[in-house]
């Protein structure tokens, strides 16, 4: 997983240069016309004053549908009240179920990937350790270039609201 911070950066990139962005793209953004740090101060909001909560629930598909994010309306509306950042709310929604999940840090995967294969008994082969070797001294600049699109409101604001996963996993603020 991605540390809060990059996630929401990666995310809002994506969505700009998307011929057609999502719905919590256009609701959040006011249809692109709001920058990064309004329209990521608006996602981190929803658990809170739920101001733009109510245009998304109905803006989303009310049942799965197997594309894109594929969150219907009802499936959101529990963040209402919640306080939870966008991001916290998916991964709990995600990830928060009985059984094993084997979570790791996007940023540690090219040195974690091969241990986590092994711990759930996969075979790895040496093609396959000599790929990762490669892949683990080579940084790509996406990764570490989050940092900017922060100032220190909004950066303090993720700190807030998805506090449990950066707790959880590790994060700080440029790493």
């Amino acid at each position: 997983m991605r540390s809060p911070w990059s996630y929401y950066v990666a995310w809002y990139s994506f969505q700009m240069r998307r011929r057609q962005p999502n719905a919590v793209f256009r609701i959040l953004s006011e249809d692109g016309r709001l920058d990064f740090e309004h329209t990521v101060a608006n996602m981190l909001k929803l658990g809170t004053t739920g101001e733009r909560l109510d245009a998304l629930v109905a803006a989303l598909p009310r049942n799965y549908t197997n594309t894109g994010l594929n969150l219907p309306g009802f499936a959101l509306e529990p963040i209402r009240a919640s306080g939870q950042g966008f991001y916290s709310y998916l991964y709990r929604y995600l990830y928060d179920a009985p059984g094993v999940m084997h979570i790791r840090r996007l940023d540690r995967l090219k040195e974690e990937w091969l241990p986590m294969l092994i711990a759930v008994g996969q075979p790895v082969s040496s093609a396959m350790r000599e790929h990762m070797d490669a892949a683990a001294a080579a940084r790509s600049p996406e990764e570490s270039s989050y940092e900017g699109y922060y100032g220190d409101t909004l950066r303090e604001l993720v700190a807030e609201r998805d506090a449990e996963i950066i707790t959880r996993h590790g994060f700080r603020f440029g790493e």
